[in-house]
C-alpha cells in the first residue's frame, strides 16, 4: 500500500477515534419540555424524566411523552419528598424506575405501574408512609434494595413470576401480613422483611437457595416458616427478635435440619437460634452441644 494513502487512513482513523474519545462520558444535557413543568434527558431515543419546575399534587398522571419524545424511565429521585402527591398512574412505555424516585413522598396512598417496567430501583418508594397497597405487573423481575422500606402502612403486594431476587431492605418495616414468593425466586435478602411485625404467613418455594441475615427478623406475628430443601445458605440471626414462629426444614433439604428444636446445619457447626425456644433453652442446648461462643447467634432482646 502507498505510503501516501496509508497516512490518509490513519489520519482518518485518528480522527474518528478522537470524536470518540471527546463524547465518551459526556452526559446528556438536561432539558425543559415545551409545557415548562418537566425536565428530562434523553437516552436511547426515549426521555427519561429527571425532575420538575413546579412541585406536584394531588393526583398526578406523568405524561406518556415530552417534545415528541416517548417517556421510557422514571430517573433517580425524580419525584423525591413530593410531599403533596397522593396518587400516581406511570404511563404505558416506561421500563424503569430509578432509585429513590418516589422516596419520601408522604403522602402517597397509590400507584399505578404499567406492564413493560422491568426493574424497581433501589429505595424506589421507600418511606412513602401512606402507600397501602401495590400492584407490580408481571414484566418486573427486579426489585431493589429498599425498594419498599419503611412503607408503614403498605398491606399488600404481589411479587411477579419473573422476579429473581428480593433485594436487601426490600419490604423492610412494611405492615405486610401475608407474602407468597413465586418459584423464579433465588435469593432473599438481607433484612428484606425485617420488622414486618403484621407478617402471619410467608411461603418460601423451591428455588430460593438463599436467605439473607435478619431476613424474617422481628416478625412478631409469624407462626411457622418452612425452609425448603433447595436453600444452602442461610444468614446470620434469619428469625431473631421477639417472635413465636414454629420453623421447619424439608426433609430433603441436604445443609440444614431442625434438631432438639434447633436449626442447625447438618454438620452441628453453626446454629440459628429460634426465638420461640426462649433464652434458657437456648442457653442450656448451647452448653449442651459445646458450641463455641463465636457460633452462637444473638436472638436479639
Amino acid at each position: 500500500m502507498p505510503r501516501k494513502l496509508l497516512n490518509v487512513k490513519m489520519i482518518g482513523l485518528f480522527a474518528v477515534l478522537l470524536v470518540l474519545f471527546m463524547t465518551a462520558g459526556v452526559a446528556e444535557e438536561e432539558r425543559t419540555d415545551a409545557s415548562g413543568q418537566w425536565t428530562y434527558v434523553l437516552e436511547d431515543g426515549g426521555a427519561k424524566i429527571t425532575g420538575y419546575v413546579e412541585e406536584p399534587s394531588g393526583d398526578l398522571v406523568i405524561p406518556g411523552e415530552l417534545d415528541g419524545y416517548p417517556v421510557t424511565k422514571i430517573g433517580e429521585k425524580a419525584f423525591f419528598t413530593c410531599r403533596k402527591l397522593k396518587g400516581v398512574i406511570i404511563p404505558d412505555g416506561v421500563m424503569s424506575i430509578g432509585n429513590n424516585a418516589f422516596s419520601s413522598c408522604d403522602w402517597l396512598t397509590g400507584v399505578s405501574i404499567p406492564d413493560g417496567v422491568t426493574s424497581i430501583g433501589d429505595g424506589a418508594f421507600s418511606a412513602c408512609a401512606r402507600l397501602e397497597s401495590v400492584i407490580l405487573p408481571d414484566s418486573v423481575t427486579s426489585i431493589g434494595d429498599g425498594a419498599f422500606r419503611a412503607c408503614r402502612m403498605l398491606a399488600s403486594v404481589n411479587i411477579p413470576d419473573g422476579v429473581t431476587s428480593i433485594g436487601d431492605d426490600a419490604f423492610r418495616a412494611s405492615s405486610l401480613t401475608s407474602v407468597s414468593i413465586p418459584d423464579s425466586v433465588t435469593s432473599i435478602g438481607n433484612n428484606a422483611f425485617d420488622d414486618c411485625r403484621s407478617l402471619i404467613s410467608v411461603n418460601i418455594p423451591d428455588s430460593v437457595t438463599s436467605i439473607g441475615d435478619n431476613a424474617f427478623a422481628n416478625c412478631f406475628g409469624l407462626t411457622s416458616v418452612t425452609i425448603p430443601g433447595s436453600v444452602t445458605s442461610i444468614g446470620t440471626n434469619p428469625f431473631s427478635g421477639h417472635t413465636s414462629a414454629a420453623i421447619h426444614v424439608s426433609p430433603d433439604n441436604p445443609t440444614y435440619a431442625i434438631i432438639d428444636g434447633v436449626l442447625f446445619d447438618k454438620q452441628q457447626k453453626n446454629w440459628f437460634p429460634i426465638p420461640a425456644l426462649g433464652k434458657a433453652r437456648i442457653r442450656f442446648l448451647m452448653e449442651y452441644y459445646t458450641l463455641a461462643p463465636r457460633r452462637f447467634l444473638s436472638i436479639g432482646t
